[in-house]
């Protein structure tokens, strides 16, 4: 759990903060937020927690289309 903050503190030290914003990697946007007090921790976690399901789901209807377009 608190790894992953220490690991956004860190990167945010060594200037990388835009970087992970613009990149939109899942948890660190919230985590970033979290740390400028703008979402409490719970808030953080359960958007990445919806993020996550969010980005499963386009997965499965990427490799469900993909398998639909290879065997018709």
């Amino acid at each position: 759990q608190e790894g992953l903050i220490a690991e956004v503190q860190q990167l945010i030290s060594l200037g990388w903060e835009s970087f992970l914003l613009e990149k939109g990697i899942i948890g660190y946007p919230e985590i970033i937020a979290y740390l400028k007090h703008t979402y409490t921790l719970e808030q953080a976690t359960g958007l990445i927690q919806q993020r996550s399901r969010n980005y499963a789901k386009r997965q499965e209807t990427f490799w469900r289309m993909l398998k639909k377009d290879i065997l018709t």
